[in-house]
């Protein structure tokens, strides 16, 4: 694990989630960006796996994010929102938020329609 920054406020990490995570003691808030299966070039992860093994990852570091940080947001892109909700599970009552590169999903009125469930309601 990688140290990245410090100071009296915050302290920064650069390493594989999966490693990380599990080591910290609770904390009031946590971030991970993993690599969202997109097919970018990072050098040392296939950011190119089939839905099954992405999901696999994910259930790892979600796991141990739910772990860490019970009381907090989770921001999941659009395409996986649906197995980040199941891998979370019904005992977590926060708040997912949802996004996608293309912008907000348009209603039939061409307006822009957002969706956020809080608690289970939309």
């Amino acid at each position: 694990m990688k140290l990245y920054y410090s100071d009296e406020y915050i302290t920064l990490y650069n390493a594989d989630c999966r490693e990380v995570l599990p080591i910290l003691q609770d904390q009031y808030f946590g971030w991970t960006d993993p690599p969202y299966n997109v097919g970018k070039d990072y050098g040392v992860w296939c950011d190119r796996l089939d839905d099954d093994q992405y999901l696999e990852f994910c259930t790892v570091w979600i796991t141990q994010f739910k772990c860490l940080c019970p009381e907090n947001c989770v921001f999941t892109p659009r395409k996986y929102f649906l197995e980040y909700w199941n891998l979370l599970g019904k005992e977590y009552k926060q708040i997912i938020l949802t996004w996608t590169p293309e912008g907000a999903i348009r209603g039939r009125a061409g307006e822009a329609v957002t969706k956020c469930k809080l608690n289970g309601s939309v």
